[in-house]
């Protein structure tokens, strides 16, 4: 799985990445960005499958381009980090339906057990996908099968 980062504190960002077991999570990839507009061309470059993100940031907020990034990723898991307990970015990341709201100071347990949750809500989601184009290909093969034997039974006058 690949997780993206997006705070406007540097020494946020590195604790993260160096305080927590990312690979024992079920991470392989981690980018960082420092504000919302680096965050959501990072997010196009790099397609994550996890965005953990501060709301308050400059230029854009966390909210913002995470709705941004949902246009072209919509099946990314969403977790907020906030200084602040706002209640409309409460109510913006629930609309969002984000995995979790942390409050700062950040806790890394938390942290851990909420990226658990996401990497299990992605590959969830990943097996749900999967089954559903299984069941398109079964679908598709049974229509060609029986137009191949309506062909054969024209052929033979049957």
């Amino acid at each position: 799985m690949k997780l993206l980062i997006v705070d406007d504190e540097e020494l946020t960002r590195s604790g993260l990445v160096s305080s927590i077991d990312w690979e024992k999570l079920g991470i392989t990839e981690i980018r960082q960005a420092s504000d919302g507009i680096y965050g959501l061309q990072e997010a196009r470059d790099f397609l994550p499958d996890i965005v953990l993100c501060d709301v308050r940031m400059p230029r854009m907020n966390g909210i913002t381009m995470l709705e941004q990034i949902e246009t072209f990723l919509p099946q990314v898991a969403g977790i907020f980090m906030s200084g602040y307990s706002d209640k409309e970015y409460l109510k913006a990341a629930i609309k969002l339906k984000a995995i979790n709201y942390i409050e700062k100071p950040i806790d890394p347990a938390e942290i851990a057990e909420t990226i658990q949750k996401a990497v299990e809500q992605c590959q969830k989601q990943s097996l749900e996908q999967l089954a559903a184009s299984m069941n398109l290909l079964q679908a598709a093969r049974k229509r060609k099968l029986q137009n191949q034997i309506a062909q054969l039974d024209m052929l033979l006058g049957i």
